[in-house]
């Protein structure tokens, strides 16, 4: 038999040929095409959507809850919460010039401190935030969660006039399902406040627990208002 006379080899069509060339500047997809290994078109896709997801989704981090969106709320002056969204651009958002403009408004972050708070494993954040608006002022906790890789706000607790969050972590802890009785592993947010008008200055920690996307526990100081 002759080398003519040699049927050529071809991948099948429902594979990609490792001749036919590709920009492709993904980790790992260039290495498996040399390395002949064969891999489906929907493969292949599939990839480069992760590829470019994990490039363009960067997880909750430090740097990502400082430039996320928002939804902060503050009591109108009539009598209306307002709950919209802002962006923040390192950790700041800030609408026209302190002492001069009427309608200035500035949100900025405070401490962040990050673990799993939801129980799907990803590392989520608990961020103090701080807000001014007109002649008020008003202090919270804000929940950053993972969501398929993207930060997403989802729930706040608001503090009153007067009360300073001095601390905020993540904790793991022991709850009873209302339902069963039985002992459940959670993750409580703990934070540290004080109010000079409540506490004469001395602070105390509550704890809550993030349920359906509300934080769930306590009024430090009673129902107060902006």
């Amino acid at each position: 038999m002759t080398i003519s006379s040699v049927p050529e080899q071809r991948f099948p069509d429902r594979y990609l040929s490792v001749e036919t060339f590709l920009p492709l500047l993904f980790a790992g997809i260039l290495d498996t095409i040399r390395n002949r290994v064969p891999i489906t078109t929907v493969a292949l896709l599939t990839l480069m959507s992760n590829s470019m997801n994990a490039t363009a989704a960067p997880g909750v981090t430090a740097q990502s809850v400082r430039n996320t969106s928002y939804h902060p709320a503050i009591w109108t002056y009539t009598d209306q919460l307002e709950v919209r969204s802002v962006r923040l651009v390192n950790g700041v958002y800030e609408k026209g010039q302190k002492n001069v403009d009427l309608d200035y408004e500035l949100m900025q972050t405070g401490r962040a401190v990050f673990g799993d708070i939801n129980g799907d494993g990803k590392q989520d954040a608990a961020v103090i935030m701080y807000h001014m608006k007109d002649d008020r002022e008003a202090s919270e906790i804000a929940i950053v969660l993972d969501v398929k890789g993207v930060p997403v706000h989802v729930a706040s607790r608001f503090f009153g006039v007067g009360t300073e969050i001095m601390d905020v972590g993540i904790n793991k802890a022991s709850v009873l399902d209302s339902r069963t009785g039985k002992p459940v592993a959670t993750s409580l947010v703990q934070v540290a406040v004080s109010n000079a008008k409540y506490c004469a200055g001395q602070g105390k920690t509550v704890s809550y627990r993030l349920v359906n996307d509300k934080l769930i526990g306590p009024d430090p100081f009673g129902k107060t208002r902006y």
